[in-house]
């Protein structure tokens, strides 16, 4: 019971599943939730490896790397550190969700703890519509960091999030005129809005203050495949 109750605040603190009900964050820490345990220096993925399962950090510090190569003990040599992960922070999750290799190395710097879910247990909680699901989930992380949004009900959220379309890009092709507003949830697009040239990067919003004219999808975000994907549609 004490470490039902210490997984439930666990979850709570996890943005991508404010979606959830109540009995289904109870399921997913009953039946899915699996707690890690990492020493420094671990490697807990690595790049080019199939995704099998997404990850949160409870406890510790870990560096995510780009390079190096793995010696006979398994430690990570002259990688170059992208960016460090902290409490409350996620990976894993897009390579899962895309099926893609994992496209970074991911490194415990600290004695660490993760809580480990993988597309199954997903699946066994959410339903068949993981993706979706988990799309939709970042496009709230990515709404309540706007002024308008941000303070809206959950609900009022909800309805906004569901009008919007997720859609996918290649590279140099022409995204669709005359939107409100456009959230990149993974790659990186440009163009103009009004007289000003503008980039957007994963995670970032063009907000319905203005016109969006000529914006192509160009190059992905470090490590990624090159095929932005993104909400739009109001």
């Amino acid at each position: 019971q004490r470490h039902m109750a210490e997984n439930l605040r666990f979850l709570e603190t996890v943005r991508m599943f404010d979606g959830l009900s109540a009995k289904q964050k109870v399921r997913l820490c009953e039946s899915a939730m699996v707690i890690e345990a990492f020493e420094p220096n671990a490697r807990i993925i690595t790049r080019g490896e199939e995704a099998t399962a997404m990850y949160f950090v409870k406890k510790g510090e870990l560096s995510m790397m780009s390079g190096g190569v793995v010696n006979s003990s398994g430690i990570l040599m002259d990688g170059t550190k992208v960016s460090q992960l902290l409490v409350g922070d996620s990976f894993g999750w897009r390579a899962m969700l895309y099926g893609e290799p994992h496209p970074l190395t991911v490194v415990a710097e600290t004695y660490s703890e993760l809580v480990c879910l993988t597309w199954d247990d997903l699946k066994g909680v959410i339903g068949p519509n993981v993706v979706t699901f988990l799309e939709q989930s970042f496009i709230h992380h990515i709404l309540r960091h706007l002024p308008f949004a941000g303070k809206l009900p959950m609900s009022q959220r909800h309805r906004l999030v569901k009008a919007m379309n997720v859609k996918r890009y290649e590279a140099d092709q022409q995204v669709d005129e005359g939107l409100g507003m456009i959230a990149v949830i993974d790659g990186e697009i440009s163009g103009h809005k009004g007289e000003a040239s503008i980039t957007l990067h994963r995670g970032e919003v063009c907000t319905p203050d203005g016109t969006l004219v000529s914006l192509l999808a160009t190059a992905a975000h470090a490590g990624g495949d090159g095929d932005p994907r993104l909400p739009t549609g109001l």
